[in-house]
């Protein structure tokens, strides 16, 4: 139990990680492209570009390029299923506590005044992130406005599936209180029943249970087509020309160019040096093509398993309001990966070879560069 505790926590602490701050996420924020990142990363990142609403700026992460919204950084959709895993992973660690102090303090305070010691936390509500202890729970419940908070078990025996379950259920942010139950097909979004009858009655609204199945495996399909597309991706970057090999072909040519200097000794010692030069100078503009390759090609890898990794992660442990609302989106960058994918995977290989030509020295004087050991040439070969 204690492993399987142990191994959820480490995966959730990397699903849950900004990857600009390096810390938890706050106010977790998604990009068109999945990726997510805290509300004030991304908002000292726009600051930083000088970027205006409906300018046009990269995801840190894969460089896909998104739209500042018009309301700016605020209008960024905020990340619900996230916010749950990062709920999931607090009170997973608390657990591990052995003791944790109620935050209320209710229950520090004897009937005379006077304090005593504050009693041990067993409880947290999910809607305050309080820690509480059995009676200041109680009087939490009796109080109006936190009567239908979410409370759950903070002690050792909580485990992976009861604290995923707690979030199951979402509350609208418009009418607090008010399950969110229902999703517009038309606005493709989750609403309550008083969004419904306020703003969706006219519209195709379905009970989220209802098409949760279908969403779920929809978004479960995406998740599957991107393990093809990786394997593909990776498939190809096992073909392209690695460093080491055009390296290798490099070697080959250098040893030529010195065994023909060596056969003219010191007369073409400075011109032997030329060639040498203008090798390495291929080489550095070569290594750096194929380096931007790889890492184009280890950007779309990246662009896909993390992808993947959302898509089954939400479909395994996501809510029905998170997979109704997270489906549409996941279709679509799903549709877009696998467009940008069909470009790149089509596009033709490029591999390196740079040839040494000796000199003929019986028409050395009619050469057009004047060099005596011989001249380089250097192309791309696409298959």
């Amino acid at each position: 139990m204690a492993t399987v505790k142990s191994t959820t926590l480490t995966q959730l602490t990397e699903m849950t990680e900004c990857c600009i701050c390096l810390k938890t996420f706050t106010d977790p924020r998604m990009l068109p492209c999945i990726h997510t990142f805290c509300f004030q990363c991304l908002s000292d990142m726009v600051d930083k570009s000088d970027k205006k609403p409906g300018d046009e700026i990269q995801c840190p992460m894969c460089r896909k390029g998104f739209t500042i919204p018009n309301e700016g950084v605020q209008g960024i959709q905020k990340n619900f299923f996230m916010a749950g895993m990062i709920e999931v992973r607090s009170t997973l660690n608390l657990s591990k506590m052995a003791d944790i102090p109620c935050d209320v303090g209710l229950c520090n305070t004897k009937a005379d005044g006077s304090e005593s010691n504050t009693s041990k936390a067993t409880l947290r509500c999910l809607d305050c992130r309080e820690n509480l202890c059995e009676d200041c729970s109680k009087m939490h419940k009796a109080f109006k406005v936190s009567r239908n908070h979410k409370v759950q078990k903070i002690d050792g025996e909580v485990g992976e599936e009861e604290a995923i379950k707690s979030f199951n259920v979402m509350n609208c942010d418009i009418h607090r209180g008010k399950l969110l139950d229902y999703y517009c097909a038309e606005c493709k979004k989750v609403v309550c029943v008083s969004c419904f009858v306020e703003s969706h009655k006219t519209h195709d609204c379905k009970d989220v249970n209802t098409v949760e199945e279908e969403f779920r495996q929809m978004i479960k399909s995406s998740a599957d087509q991107m393990s093809t597309l990786a394997a593909e991706l990776l498939a190809k970057k096992e073909k392209s020309e690695s460093k080491e090999n055009f390296l290798t072909k490099i070697a080959v040519r250098e040893k030529a160019i010195l065994e023909r200097r060596n056969e003219l000794k010191e007369m073409i010692d400075q011109h032997a040096k030329l060639l040498l030069s203008s090798l390495d100078e291929i080489k550095n503009r070569r290594l750096k093509e194929i380096q931007a390759r790889e890492d184009e090609l280890d950007i779309q890898i990246m662009i896909v398993e993390s992808f993947k990794r959302y898509c089954d992660e939400l479909s395994l442990n996501g809510s029905a309001s998170d997979v109704c609302r997270g489906k549409d989106e996941i279709l679509l960058r799903a549709e877009v990966i696998e467009e940008d994918h069909e470009i790149y995977i089509m596009r033709p290989r490029v591999s390196y070879d740079v040839a040494f030509l000796a000199t003929d020295l019986s028409n050395f004087f009619k050469s057009t560069n004047g060099n005596m050991v011989g001249s380089l040439e250097g192309n791309a070969h696409v298959a």
